[in-house]
């Protein structure tokens, strides 16, 4: 194989085609596009197939690259690439939160902040063709939720960064590799071993308060580890909004510099009126708390109960048959149960099923909760309908 196509192959392979737009294609014709743009050096259209083998065809041999890669993302565990009803899907981007902490904020901005350059002294291998580009990571954790998530994450995906009280920045993962050397080298530290990289980065973020409310989070406005948003949620926000790019990542724009200051410039005298109506499925919120006191905020599933402050418990209630459209569940107790955060975000992603008649919990990850009853408090039933539901069109 000669130099530019192995390259071609090799980029397409660990950025999982992030070049081709989210969505479905019906043929691989319909992918090459995309590629001859990104990568317009690597892809020699006068280099055919049938100078590489006796039965190769008149067609460029990039292309035939492009098809191999489309075929090894499409038997790859949790790739941006499938193969769904004899048509190739793109998948949409998921939405990842990740907090930075204190002790780390300098890291952030010498390998997020600021491109990781060939300056750096002796650059591992797997980074060899990269540089310049922003670099950050995710610690090793015996958490099986969180792994999960690490496990999930793929070229394209969004990530907010947060950071005392914010979000101070977004980025999309370009490529991920699990590397403890590049943890080593970039921040004497190997146990942050889950490293990706992050392309059109943005030193902005958006205001915490309306992201929770795009979320439909609770009122407790932080961010404690690093999680994925729920696939459910983030469905609903394309379908409202068009992208999560939208949605989240929406702000003002910049007003032109002139000899007035920018708060000068702004604002008016007589502002002006507006209506506006906003479509949304309103949740009984007092149903929601008789129900998080009735288990004293313990999670069903696991027994936990956090705190959000050292006097107030914090849980989450969740609709087994969730609520709007496509599936128009309804608001009542039978249809709910209050779980801790990790074990909400299970429920949305479909990784629990309960079982109607035994309750009895099987996890697609966590052997330990596998195998154990969903706690029932004797006054809240929970109803087999809705865990029937949940099992067939969520947890399939």
């Amino acid at each position: 194989m000669r130099d530019d196509v192995r390259a071609l192959q090799d980029r397409l392979l660990e950025t999982e085609l992030l070049c081709v737009p989210s969505g479905t294609r019906d043929t691989t014709e319909e992918v090459y596009p995309a590629v001859k743009s990104a990568y317009p050096d690597l892809c020699d259209d006068d280099y055919l197939c049938s100078e590489v083998c006796d039965g190769g065809t008149d067609q460029p041999e990039w292309m035939h690259a492009t098809r191999r890669v489309q075929q090894q993302l499409k038997r790859k565990e949790n790739s941006r690439v499938e193969r769904r009803d004899g048509s190739w899907f793109y998948n949409f981007p998921a939405l990842y939160l990740q907090p930075v902490s204190d002790e780390w904020i300098d890291r952030f901005a010498r390998t997020v902040r600021s491109e990781v350059t060939e300056g750096w002294a002796t650059v591992p291998e797997e980074l060899e063709h990269e540089l310049p580009t922003r670099i950050w990571g995710i610690e090793e954790t015996d958490s099986p939720a969180h792994q999960s998530y690490i496990d999930r994450m793929c070229p394209g995906d969004l990530v907010l960064y947060y950071h005392d009280g914010d979000f101070i920045a977004s980025g999309r993962v370009k490529r991920t590799i699990e590397s403890d050397v590049i943890g080593d080298w970039l921040w004497n530290n190997p146990q942050s071993k889950w490293v990706y990289l992050v392309t059109e980065y943005d030193d902005w973020g958006p205001d915490i308060g309306e992201v929770w409310s795009l979320l439909g989070y609770g009122d407790r406005q932080i961010v404690t580890g690093f999680m994925r948003v729920s696939d459910i949620v983030t469905e609903e926000l394309r379908r409202e909004y068009g992208s999560i790019e939208s949605a989240i990542l929406w702000r003002p724009r910049e007003v032109e510099k002139t000899s007035e200051t920018v708060l000068e410039q702004l604002g008016t005298e007589s502002p002006k009126r507006r209506s506006t109506v906003q479509d949304q499925v309103q949740r009984d919120q007092r149903l929601v708390e008789e129900l998080k006191c009735l288990y004293d905020h313990r999670c069903q599933i696991c027994e936990t109960r956090l705190q959000q402050s050292s006097n107030k418990g914090y849980s989450e209630v969740h609709h087994l048959q969730p609520l709007g459209s496509p599936h128009d569940g309804p608001d009542v107790s039978e249809n709910m149960i209050v779980l801790c955060p990790n074990h909400h975000a299970d429920f949305d992603n479909g990784m629990v099923r309960i079982e109607p008649d035994s309750l009895q919990i099987t996890h697609e990850y966590d052997t330990e909760i596998s195998g154990h009853s969903l706690s029932v408090h004797s006054d809240h039933e929970v109803g087999e309908v809705y865990l029937q539901y949940h099992n067939s069109e969520i947890a399939r």
